[in-house]
């Protein structure tokens, strides 16, 4: 294998392993690009695969504090990372609070939210 395909598999190992949740959604229809194994366990999903099968993550965030639309909105005129505080919905429907830092990224060249709780 070349260096940058296992530079490649190394870092999506070291990702994947991370106890600390990451999730990468895709704007603006907010289509989950990444998520570990961390993030699918926090959210109540047997693994990532589960969590990546989803069409959009919008169903995660309650929908009394506030759309991904208005999120999605707010980085069209702030880039600039940010952390957020919201209420989650696990897939047993359990409402979880969620602190994660939020900041824009482009991933495999679309534009994206990384998302770490």
């Amino acid at each position: 294998p070349s260096a940058a395909s296992a530079s490649g598999n190394n870092f999506q190992y070291l990702v994947e392993g991370l106890t600390q949740d990451i999730l990468v959604v895709g704007l603006p229809d907010w289509r989950p690009l990444f998520a570990n194994e961390a993030v699918a366990r926090i959210y109540g999903y047997g693994s990532a695969g589960e969590m990546m099968g989803l069409k959009t993550l919008e169903g995660i965030i309650h929908p009394e504090d506030g759309s991904p639309i208005a999120i999605s909105e707010v980085f069209k005129s702030d880039s600039r990372r940010f952390f957020n505080e919201f209420r989650g919905i696990r897939k047993d429907d359990l409402a979880i609070d969620i602190n994660n830092k939020v900041a824009p990224i482009e991933w495999r060249g679309e534009v994206a939210l990384l998302v770490t709780v």
